[in-house]
């Protein structure tokens, strides 16, 4: 095996067989030197340098894994497996800005589960980022155009977000067409599809969406939450969504 691959280092094929051979039996060392040689007779052999920057990572080499895949997305942006790496590696490091990130290049590149998209479009959103947020879910959204959940987190991220506010409330009429009629409507969604609905001057429809809003909250937090919406009812003039 090592003499086909010492005749032909440029070959992907024999140095990834032998890079596995060694990592397999507990050899990590000789398995990135395989592959540091591959790259070096082979430098646009990107699969195996995104391979190289992994198996950095297995042999606790991180600033080399991590340079290694920075090189990889800066020659191919689009390499999935080289951004899904970096954002499991600064997600043990505790560096949620760049992690979620990779993790977003990820699913944009390789798509992913509605919960997959939900999970991180409300990170960005709890980091108050609804541009990133936005932009994540309208990938989920072509990959999954039926699903409530992702339509009305999209309506939210939109509503947040400056660039597309104006088109916040054809959004969020979009996501209501596609809740099935036994489906629970999130409190969040209705208090800023009222709010959508107030800048359009609709405050009969707003004053609807927050009466409903208040009853969909668990019983403990709606004094907290009918606290959060006192700031509507004097938009709504002298009618008021009671708790």
């Amino acid at each position: 095996m090592l003499g086909g691959f010492r005749a032909n280092p440029q070959n992907a094929a024999i140095a990834r067989r032998a890079s596995d051979h060694f990592h397999n039996t507990g050899r990590t060392e000789q398995a990135i030197e395989i592959l540091k040689q591959h790259t070096i007779a082979a430098p646009s052999s990107l699969d195996l340098r995104t391979r190289l920057g992994i198996l950095f990572f297995a042999a606790k080499q991180d600033a080399e894994g991590e340079t290694t895949l920075k090189t990889v997305l800066e020659i191919h942006p689009r390499m999935g497996l080289a951004h899904q790496a970096l954002a499991k590696f600064y997600r043990l490091g505790e560096k949620a800005e760049p992690a979620r990130f990779h993790a977003g290049e990820t699913l944009k590149i390789r798509g992913g589960s509605p919960d997959d998209f939900l999970k991180l479009a409300a990170e960005w959103l709890t980091a108050d980022r609804p541009r990133d947020a936005r932009i994540l879910l309208e990938k989920a959204i072509f990959d999954h155009p039926t699903n409530y959940e992702l339509a009305s987190k999209l309506a939210i991220a939109a509503h947040r977000d400056p660039e597309k506010r104006e088109f916040a409330a054809r959004l969020f009429r979009e996501a209501e067409s596609l809740r099935a009629i036994d489906e629970k409507t999130d409190p969040e969604f209705l208090l800023e599809s009222a709010e959508a609905l107030i800048s359009q001057s609709q405050s009969k429809a707003a004053e609807d969406r927050l009466r409903a809003a208040i009853r969909a909250y668990p019983a403990e937090a709606k004094k907290r939450n009918c606290q959060c919406t006192a700031p509507f009812g004097k938009t709504l003039g002298k009618r008021k969504a009671k708790c």
